[in-house]
């Protein structure tokens, strides 16, 4: 089976440190767009999406994300309660 997603995601660094010192030109957040393809099977899933950002909002002068690829494999099972 065969599927389409759409989602969002995240990413926030904090302030990063150095000698004791805060890097005020350091951390920042991100978010992200996220459309990717989902194949289905019997006992597993494959999907892979890319994360395009849509807003950037970082702490000074640093180089901002292109884009993120991800890729990923489940295999779903059942744990049985009694």
């Amino acid at each position: 089976m065969l599927g389409w997603n759409l989602g969002s995601a995240t990413d926030a660094a904090a302030l990063s440190r150095e000698d004791g010192s805060t890097l005020r030109e350091s951390g920042g957040h991100v978010l992200f767009l996220s459309p990717g393809v989902q194949v289905a099977a019997l006992r597993w899933i494959v999907e892979a999406s890319v994360q395009i950002p849509v807003a950037q909002d970082l702490n000074g002068p640093q180089t901002e994300t292109d884009f993120v690829g991800v890729l990923s494999v489940r295999i779903p099972f059942e744990i049985p309660w009694k």
